[in-house]
């Protein structure tokens, strides 16, 4: 993308802007060109403080602007002179050439962090003032996982002197298994901040509810309970033609002879007789005829089912408050015991840096101080992916550009916010994220600058440069429906896409849906049930085959103009399944190289466990099991008749057996020898060098990658960087560190970006965010999120709840968490979003049910997809039959945006560009062109400086021109340059579209100006100025004499026997005659003049000026 062709110029640098920017809209440019324009300046770069979401945006968009700045190093001003001038909104002078030039030198300074990087040098700035101990680390993954792993016997041991911590894990533990217990432990560790301020504040009381069982025994006794009703009753039911009734009938008569605690024990299936599974009231407490023969014990029972709803509903609710006294009485220990544990180590976690910060700045004390620092060292805050930014994060920035704005001591400085985000794009709600604070923050932001009398703007950027018209038609139908949008935008607008790439090339396919079908009996007890794959190996293997045939026919992408590659190929999942493994091993199968899982636990990996049973046999040399198992490995790969050979029959442990048959083959002798090496090396040798030399000097490391591919390779230096901290720092055994592995879940997360660009790429939708590729697939298309089962936690208005199992929750408890699960829905579907328009060129949507008596949810991504392909698509028929054994066909749907219509757009291009060529030499055949065209172009002498005639003597800037004048002359400008290539009837509408973001506010003067344009281009008497062959805003360089010169012509009318060159002029002092122009403006046309002399050298050119105020032109020669 050409710097000037972004919609939005970044100006205004002394106002705060708010951009929304769609999908592709160029945001990540947007940001830099802000950076840049700041430099370009004069702004030094460590007064800019720039905030991201991640490392990798950071990194990225550092790496932009470092490009940008070594490039302007050496760029020739004809090139380097448009950029400035478009960072800038004004020509470019000699002294901004030169500090372009020299920004690489100081760009080092520049401040691009994460939230998690600020705060850590901020703090890292101030310890005392943060009250920590200066010198911290940041605790990592695997200490704290270490913490929670240890944090089960740790209870038990407290529990002995804590009655309310043993009673509260009495209550808890035989709801889990040690597995899901160390995972709700990690849920209440992420929930710190609120959990923390919860328990500290007014809103917990530490008094246990009412006794649920008490409550219960009370409402089942004498006079609570009707004895009177239910014993006919009883008698009634036992009377009953059914068992069912009859069983009922007995029930009921034993319990009401039961003592109160007995009948409380029973009390599920007393209540089962008046409600239903559902805990609603049952339609028929009697039969018909009863009903009629007793009505006075009708009435009764009915009275006495309502009074069990009202039980119910009560039960259920002390139950649930209950588990909530148990879990903040738990909480609060883990809590305590995570502060010790940290404190011993001198470590904060990410959440510690955040919340540190956060009281710093809050502090009445020690934030002057610190405020007082930081206003010598940042003028501008830069915040980039606000939608995903926090509460917290959010009120740390609040805190941090209210104080400086409001003891900022210039006006003619002010202290400035760019934040720069898309609520669609919200998808980190597990992070904290909430749109509504995207939306809240804007006001709020705006409400304080504008308090301040300084500018506020918010911008929308939505022309998507990234995606094609079928891609991006495809995701504008998608949200047209009103329950797909809801929770995707805030407005009640439809999405629309503004689409750069039209004419080129793009596809969105909808593969059917594919679903198993029911196994067929046999006709035979003797023959096997037919079996069929499961549908994820079904979808993977035609998958693989789709990817490999569309990589092989060499389809030439619009997008990069090459062949389609498998490095153009990524592949987008909701959640990591058993489907990443079955596309992996298919894939892989066809020879396509693949990058893998964005993450990946590092123990479950095969050539990570290979590695570990070699180090457990050489610490137990007659573990038989682990020994056949590295001879079948990559390090021996001993074949199944080799290992049989001297296995079989055998009554020595493997190994001494392969003692005695080592002489009957070479092999046998060589393994041998390795063998003895191995085991001699773990007790000579520390665990990281035990390790070493076995991908070192034993190639272990060529041998695995060779079986399992190159996508171990960040796995090996991970596993290895995780035993040198184990040994080296924790003075771990091998043992030791092999057991740590094991009971450890270390992710290993991924940057697939930096891997190979030849491979294709399997990752979550979450983690895309940011890239782009030609192929996008969406295999996983058919599953909802999880609702709130088992036991989770919610927070509801900054209160922690504690959800139980289903049968543990009241009413009131069941629709907040109803309404909660719209809230997840709106997510899905903001993930949705995202990831359709990670695609370029091509799309396809494809999914599969579980089962055969599955149904598709109305609400999935298959079935937004589905309707709005049904709309704007054609059906197709795909058959799969004939790729695999257990493929499937059926119709699905097809939407293109053809390549025809790339070559028509290429034509009109090509007559466009025609028009404006001088019609001296579009047609002149290639023997006559002229001698300079085939000459090299002279070299440069840098050291003259560039001479810029619209500035000579301050000339363009008339003394009767005030600021507002010449914004008004600017606008006037772009409307004569944009509007001569519309047509009448649409320049009007087209005029208010490009000035929306004009600096000129009073409606009234932008009425006035837009007629004054119309007024102009409608004149007969200027029609040859705006007709065929014209151009505006002409840039133009030469040389005369020696001197360098640039300059932009405001129009260029290319004749054929003349050639115009025509200045605007906004003065208001009109001069009667040619004679008496000034000076300054004939010069400035002169030598546009005979710079084009040089070009033309046979055409007559002539210069003239029209005066804008009063829409006559003035030829001067």
């Amino acid at each position: 993308m050409n710097p000037s062709s972004h919609p939005f110029p970044p100006l205004n640098l002394t106002a705060s802007l708010w951009v929304e920017a769609s999908a592709g809209s160029g945001k990540t440019k947007v940001l830099t060109d802000r950076v840049l324009s700041f430099l370009v300046e004069g702004v030094t770069p460590h007064r800019l403080l720039c905030l991201t979401f991640t490392k990798a945006a950071a990194a990225e968009m550092e790496a932009r602007i470092l490009k940008t700045l070594s490039t302007w190093v050496y760029a020739d001003e004809s090139a380097l002179i448009p950029q400035l001038e478009f960072l800038m909104g004004r020509g470019a002078t000699t002294s901004d050439i030169e500090r372009a030039r020299g920004l690489l030198r100081t760009s080092f300074d520049l401040k691009i962090q994460t939230f998690h990087s600020f705060c850590h040098s901020l703090l890292e700035q101030f310890p005392m003032e943060g009250d920590i101990p200066p010198y911290f680390s940041i605790g990592d993954t695997e200490e704290r996982q270490e913490f929670v792993k240890n944090l089960t016997s740790t209870l038990l041991v407290l529990q002995k002197e804590n009655p309310s911590l043993k009673e509260a894990l009495e209550k808890l533990l035989p709801f889990f298994s040690s597995s899901s217990f160390e995972e709700m432990l990690e849920r209440i560790l992420d929930h710190l901040p609120v959990l923390d301020s919860f328990l500290a504040s007014s809103k917990f009381q530490n008094e246990p509810p009412e006794s649920p069982s008490l409550f219960l025994e009370n409402s089942l006794s004498v006079p609570s309970l009707p004895e009177e009703v239910l014993i006919p009753f009883s008698r009634l039911l036992m009377e009953e033609e059914s068992l069912s009734s009859q069983e009922k009938g007995l029930f009921l008569k034993d319990f009401l002879k039961l003592k109160n605690l007995e009948k409380t024990q029973l009390y599920p299936r007393y209540r089962d007789l008046f409600l239903t599974l559902e805990k609603t009231p049952r339609k028929s407490l009697l039969k018909k005829a009863l009903q009629e023969k007793y009505p006075s014990l009708l009435e009764a029972l009915l009275q006495e089912q309502t009074r069990l709803l009202d039980i119910e509903e009560r039960h259920r609710t002390l139950l649930f408050l209950s588990f909530n006294h148990t879990f903040y009485t738990l909480s609060s220990v883990v809590l305590k015991e995570y502060q010790k544990y940290k404190f011993s180590k001198n470590t904060l976690d990410y959440t510690d840096l955040l919340l540190k910060t956060r009281d710093l700045l809050k502090d009445s004390h020690k934030a002057p101080w610190v405020f007082y620092k930081l206003d010598s060292g940042i003028d501008h805050i830069l915040l980039d992916e606000a939608q995903d930014t926090n509460s917290l994060q959010w009120e740390i920035l609040t805190l941090l550009l209210v104080h400086l704005k409001e003891n900022n001591s210039s006006s003619l400085s002010p202290k400035t916010l760019f934040v720069v985000g898309d609520e669609k794009q919200s998808i980190y709600s597990f992070q904290g994220a909430d749109p509504l604070l995207f939306k809240e923050k804007n006001s709020f932001f705006k409400t304080h600058t504008l308090e301040k009398s300084e500018s506020w703007h918010t911008h929308e950027l939505s022309l998507s440069y990234r995606s094609t018209e079928a891609v991006l038609k495809t995701v504008d139908a998608v949200f047209k429906d009103p329950e797909s949008l809801r929770g995707v935008s805030s407005s009640s607008a439809e999405i629309t896409h503004g689409i750069w790439r039209l004419g080129h090339a793009g596809s969105v396919e909808l593969w059917p849906l594919l679903t198993p079908s029911p196994q067929e009996e046999s006709q035979s007890f003797k023959d096997d049930k037919k079996k069929s794959s499961p549908p994820e190996r079904v979808l993977a293997q035609t998958l693989a085959d789709e990817i490999h045939r569309r990589c092989t026919n060499s389809e030439v992408l619009a997008s990069t103009q090459r062949p389609l590659s498998y490095g153009d190929v990524l592949i987008l999942v909701r959640k990591r399944s058993r489907l990443i493994d079955e596309l992996t091993y298919f894939l892989k199968n066809k020879g396509i190289p693949v990058n893998g899982r964005d993450r990946i636990l590092l123990k479950d990996h095969l050539g990570i466990q290979d590695l570990l049973i070699i180090a457990t046999w050489s610490l137990s040399p007659f573990d038989d099991l682990s020994l056949a198992t590295i001879l079948k490995g990559p390090f021996f790969d001993f074949s199944e008749e080799e290992l049989f050979q001297f296995c079989f029959g055998r009554t020595d442990t493997l190994f001494q057996t392969l003692k005695k048959y080592q002489f009957l083959t070479p092999k046998f002798k060589k393994t041998l020898h390795l063998l003895e090496e191995i085991k001699s090396l773990c007790q000579k040798k520390s665990p990281f060098d035990f390790f070493s030399l076995l991908l070192t000097k034993y190639d272990g490391r060529s041998l695995l990658l060779g079986k399992f591919g190159g996508d171990l390779q960040d796995l090996l230096d991970e596993f290895l960087s995780v035993v040198y901290d184990l040994d080296r720092l924790k003075g771990f055994s091998l043992y030791q560190c092999i057991h740590w592995i094991q009971t450890t879940s270390l992710e290993v997360k991924r940057d697939l970006e930096s891997q190979s660009l030849s491979s294709l790429r399997i990752m979550t939708v979450h983690g895309s965010k940011g890239l782009e590729a030609p192929l996008v697939i969406l295999p996983d298309t058919t599953s909802l999120p999880l609702s709130f089962g088992g036991f989770s936690l919610y927070v509801k208005d900054q209160t922690p709840l504690f959800i139980p199992p289903k049968e543990f929750r009241p009413h009131d408890i069941e629709t907040m968490l109803d309404q909660a699960y719209d809230k997840i829905l709106e997510e899905y579907r903001r993930l949705f979003y995202v990831a359709l328009t990670r695609a370029q060129d091509h799309l396809i949507i494809a999914g599969f049910l579980g089962s055969p008596s599955a149904r598709l949810p109305t609400n999935s991504w298959y079935a937004m997809a589905q309707k709005a392909l049904q709309n704007i698509g054609n059906p197709k028929f795909y058959d799969f039959l004939g790729r695999s054994q257990n493929a499937w066909s059926g119709e699905g749907y097809s939407f293109e945006s053809s390549e025809i219509s790339s070559h028509i757009k290429k034509e009109k291009e090509r007559e466009t560009f025609s028009s404006r060529v001088s019609p001296l030499y579009s047609n002149l055949p290639f023997s006559e062109l002229p001698t300079w065209i085939f000459k090299p172009a002279p070299s440069e002498n840098l050291l003259v400086k560039t001479l810029f005639p619209s500035q000579i003597d301050n000339s363009n800037i008339s003394p009767s021109l005030s600021k507002p004048s010449l914004e008004y002359g600017r606008d006037l400008h772009l409307l004569l340059e944009k509007l001569p290539f519309y047509s009448l009837d649409s320049r009007e509408s087209v005029a208010h579209l490009l000035l929306k973001n004009s600096s000129v506010k009073n409606k009234i003067a932008l009425s006035k100006l837009i007629q004054t344009a119309l007024s102009i281009l409608e004149n007969q008497n200027l029609s040859f100025l705006f007709g065929k062959g014209s151009m505006g805003e002409v840039p133009l360089m030469g040389t005369l004499k020696g001197q360098k010169i640039s300059g932009r012509i405001d129009r260029l009318v290319m004749g054929e026997k003349e050639i115009w060159v025509v200045d605007y002029k906004s003065d208001q002092d009109i001069p009667t005659s040619a004679s008496s122009v000034k000076s300054e403006y004939r010069t400035q046309l002169s030598l546009y003049a005979e710079l084009l002399k040089k070009i033309y050298p046979t055409t007559l050119i002539k210069i003239g000026i029209l005066w804008l105020e009063t829409e006559n032109f003035m030829e001067l020669f």
